[in-house]
């Protein structure tokens, strides 16, 4: 009877707190990896800490920026580069990534990608001596490729490794990193059921969909709105529109401004802009403010809090962005006509075409043309209701959840598939053309 009662409390423990009390006695240690070059890989890994601390009590959750590991330089290269290419070159910085991606359909393993060597894997390796994770997920593929690599050399033994994409894109490259990790989980179930095609084992990917910040889905109320209108110098019966460039800043607000002054002119406006770290933008931006009609308020901020951002979203009537991986998936949440911008190339091109074929938001690369695109949602409601009805059955399927299920479920190590498996290239993009490019390869 003792014996029935005391496995009767372990089964009411497990319940009531969504952990083991073996895992009570041992909580376990989970390390979460990102880039922070951007905020997407660094939202995700985030948005699984939260998951993890709130429904596993006592897990120690670490999450490592992995530019701790690269020089400093390189590290300074790598950012002002990306952000210098996405603003001024997005169609070559387009090419240069699917450049990169077409390298492995002829690399045998994912480890020998050059990305992952720009890591000090003694450093690495050291710390996670001392942290002794239970388990590693990595948010970047750059990251993923140097854990795959520190495999390979006989490392990370015993230590389960997953891997969060946070893009929608369907390539060759990610597809392999599957077969290298002990689990991938992807935003869609489209995506998932492409890479089982291509060859990918069905139970060694997830689609999760992506783990994003839990407020975003969260509401306010009519009260709690209106005071944080007051607080910004906001109106609440006046058109709001919400244009957000990322942690960069990317886009043109100056055109994208004038382009719906012009195509409203009759109308009074409420303009939000956030324009990250591009401080360029902002002076632009202060400097159009007085030679906008009377009747248009513009608020430009830089970079803001997540809430901040968030209530930002829930006050306007129509949203404008770039084609992020995960923001576009918050947005869907707030139920607005939404503008996305293809304005980056690379990952964010694949992500906007993705977004645009599953009809849940206008697409545009012609920044000038948001103005007439602003009204046509504004006059057509038939087309804003149904770009906002496809946002609401997109999440249905989505559980990222399972993410953190998956690390708190004892995962095995799977075997590297890389060598038993040739991943299909049908659906990959072309690699970029040219003389140029063809001199590039020779010295991959």
């Amino acid at each position: 009877m003792l014996r029935q009662l005391f496995s009767a409390s372990l089964i009411l423990f497990s319940l009531l707190t969504g952990i083991t009390p073996a895992q009570a006695d041992h909580p376990k240690t989970i390390l979460l990896l990102h880039v922070g070059i951007g905020r997407g890989t660094t939202t995700a890994a985030e948005g699984i800490e939260m998951d993890l601390k709130e429904r596993f009590p006592g897990t120690q959750v670490i999450v490592k920026d992995m530019l701790e590991y690269v020089n400093p330089v390189t590290t300074l290269v790598l950012k002002r580069g990306q952000r210098i290419l996405a603003r001024n070159f997005p169609d070559f910085y387009d090419s240069m990534y699917r450049h990169y991606l077409s390298l492995a359909r002829s690399k045998e393993s994912m480890g020998d990608m050059g990305l992952g060597g720009k890591f000090n894997a003694p450093k690495f390796l050291q710390d996670v001596a001392v942290i002794k994770p239970d388990a590693i997920v990595s948010c970047y593929h750059d990251a993923t490729e140097f854990l795959i690599k520190q495999r390979e050399l006989g490392n990370l033994k015993g230590i389960p490794v997953g891997w969060v994409h946070t893009d929608l894109v369907n390539e060759t490259y990610f597809a392999k990193l599957a077969l290298q990790v002990d689990m991938a989980f992807v935003g869609t179930p489209k995506l998932r059921n492409l890479w089982i095609d291509r060859g990918v084992p069905s139970n060694r990917v997830n689609a999760s969909g992506l783990p994003i910040n839990p407020s975003t889905k969260e509401t306010r109320t009519d009260i709690e709105l209106n005071q944080f209108r007051q607080k910004q110098g906001l109106k609440p019966d006046i058109r709001t529109i919400l244009i957000s460039g990322g942690s960069n800043g990317v886009g043109n607000f100056v055109a994208m401004i004038k382009a719906l002054e012009v195509s409203m002119p009759d109308e009074e406006l409420q303009i939000i802009a956030v324009c990250g770290r591009n401080n360029e933008t902002y002076r632009k931006l202060d400097t159009l403010k007085p030679n906008l009609r009377h009747n248009i308020n513009l608020l430009t901020t830089h970079m803001v809090p997540q809430e901040v951002l968030f209530n930002f979203m829930r006050i306007s009537d129509l949203i404008i962005s770039k084609s992020g991986g995960l923001t576009p998936m918050e947005l869907f949440y707030q139920r607005k006509p939404l503008i996305l911008l293809d304005n980056n190339g690379a990952q964010e091109r694949y992500n906007a075409m993705e977004y645009e074929a599953a009809d849940l938001a206008a697409v545009l690369r012609d920044e000038h043309k948001v103005g007439e695109k602003a009204k046509e949602l504004f006059d057509n409601t038939e087309l804003s209701n149904r770009l906002i009805e496809n946002q609401i059955d997109f999440h249905k399927d989505h559980n990222p959840t399972e993410i953190a299920d998956w690390i708190m479920g004892n995962p095995s190590i799977q075997p590297d598939l890389h060598k038993a498996i040739r991943i299909s290239t049908e659906g990959d993009r072309p690699a970029p053309r040219g003389l140029a490019w063809k001199c590039a390869r020779l010295f991959e």
